[in-house]
């Protein structure tokens, strides 16, 4: 006899829709404090404020949907992911500042750097198990930032400093009545949100119009099953990591063509793991979420960095950085005990017999046709 499946335990009276609403109530809640705050102590640059925010956010969001394909589609945890960030910010400031090239060819440039340096790491790090394989990526990240704070060819002059002075992607030109840095902001914005819009397009057709799509997440929930269908479930898995990479790659060198610098500091593990929890708080295999999470995740640490001189009298700059990171460890642990697949769980997908008539990818076709059609079917799936 068939057996009849249970409903899941509520959790102490509460439903995972209602946890969902207590997380994201209570994070509104400390963003909107922040808010008041600011106002009342004559902080309240909010246009400024919020186009900064939002320009680390859209950064922050590629460098998760990188991390996103990896662990969430594929099951290969790069907990070095900083480091392929890094990679391709000094990448453009080498080839833009030192060498005076096109910052096109500074971003090309890091990406196959990355790629060349993901497959180094991923050859021989995928015959070991999920745990030191992620020991493994800390490990390369952190030899890199090492080289880049202590190497002139790489850091620059001052390399424990970082490179300063990386141009923009368009030189701004004042226009409207705004100031230099004012209208650099506005287009920084608009080509990095063309940036994540280009990435969260192709990621989704990727993983969800290709058979490549199919095969990594066929790989994700039974690698031997995978395998016994004949599947090269290596290839699969060092394609994806070769792609993340340049993905990740690619966001820094937005991040420094964006904030005209890169530093060793920003190479540092936290920041590994805050792209982690962007993750983990949106939801592990949706990319919407993911990006959700980056603004989240990335309104908490910069409100903060504002409110540092509203609350000097009661937290000094380290107890209050202090507080960021407890912040987010808490986050954390709520995530992952009572929403382990995030505030957005991953699509379920189910497919049906094939026939001649029906689409082969298992997730049908849109129903409007042309260019518009395809986009709006991307965005939804």
């Amino acid at each position: 006899m068939a057996s009849v499946a249970q409903p899941a335990p509520a959790g102490l009276g509460q439903t995972l829709a209602e946890y969902r609403m207590i997380i994201m109530g209570g994070i509104i809640a400390f963003v909107a404090l922040g808010l008041i705050i600011m106002g009342l102590t004559g902080n309240a640059g909010y246009i400024e404020f919020f186009m900064a925010v939002a320009i680390l956010a859209l950064i922050y969001s590629i460098m998760a949907m990188s991390i996103n394909l990896q662990l969430g589609y594929t099951g290969l945890p790069n907990a070095g992911i900083i480091g392929f960030f890094g990679i391709g910010a000094y990448s453009s400031a080498i080839f833009t500042v030192d060498l005076k090239m096109n910052p096109i060819v500074g971003i090309v440039a890091g990406m196959l750097v990355s790629v060349i340096f993901g497959i180094a790491i991923a050859l021989p790090g995928l015959r070991l198990r999920e745990d030191y394989f992620a020991i493994t990526t800390i490990a390369a990240a952190e030899i890199f930032r090492i080289v880049a704070r202590n190497e002139k060819f790489i850091g620059g002059e001052f390399p424990q400093l970082g490179r300063f002075d990386i141009p923009p992607l368009i030189a701004p030109e004042a226009a409207w009545g705004l100031t230099l840095p004012q209208v650099d902001k506005i287009n920084s914005f608009v080509i990095v949100l063309f940036c994540v819009f280009l990435v969260y397009v192709f990621l989704q057709y990727l993983v969800h119009m290709t058979p490549f799509g199919h095969h990594l997440k066929a790989i994700r929930e039974d690698e031997d099953a995978a395998k016994a269908l004949g599947k090269n479930t290596t290839r699969y898995r060092l394609t994806s990591f070769a792609i993340g990479s340049a993905i990740a790659s690619f966001a820094g060198s937005l991040y420094g063509h964006t904030q005209h610098f890169i530093t060793p500091f920003e190479l540092i593990v936290f920041w590994t793991f805050l792209v982690w929890t962007m993750m983990l708080l949106g939801g592990i295999g949706n990319n919407r979420g993911v990006i959700i999470g980056a603004f989240v995740l990335r309104l908490i640490t910069d409100i903060t960095i504002i409110l540092k001189d509203s609350v000097r009298h009661i937290l000094d700059p380290n107890q209050l950085a202090s507080l960021v990171q407890m912040i987010i460890g808490i986050l954390i642990m709520v995530v992952v005990l009572f929403l382990p697949q995030g505030v957005f769980k991953e699509r379920k997908v189910t497919t049906a017999m094939v026939t001649e008539t029906t689409d082969r990818s298992g997730f049908g076709t849109p129903q409007k046709k042309g260019v518009i059609g395809w986009i709006s079917w991307l965005l939804r799936a």
